[in-house]
C-alpha cells in the first residue's frame, strides 16, 4: 500500500503516535485508586427509570441521528 508521504517519515510519524498511545494508556491505569472499592459490575435494569435511561433514549437519540442524517442529505 503507497502513502502519500515520504515512506520514512511516515513511518517514524506512526511509530510516535504509537509510543504516544502507549504512554497514555500507561498513564490512565495508573490514574486507578489503589484500596478503595471498584464498583464495576453490570447495570441492573430493575426500574422504569432505568429502562428509559438505558434503553430507551439511547435507541431515541440513534434514531433522530439516522433520521437528521437522512433528511439533511438531500
Amino acid at each position: 500500500m503507497k502513502y502519500f508521504l515520504p515512506c520514512e517519515s511516515f513511518h517514524y510519524f506512526r511509530l510516535n503516535i504509537f509510543l504516544l498511545l502507549i504512554l497514555v494508556a500507561t498513564h490512565v491505569n495508573a490514574q486507578v485508586p489503589q484500596g478503595i472499592p471498584n464498583d464495576s459490575s453490570k447495570i441492573k435494569i430493575d426500574s422504569p427509570f432505568d429502562i428509559v435511561v438505558y434503553i430507551v433514549l439511547p435507541g431515541l437519540m440513534v434514531g433522530y441521528y439516522f433520521w437528521w442524517r437522512k433528511k439533511y442529505k438531500k
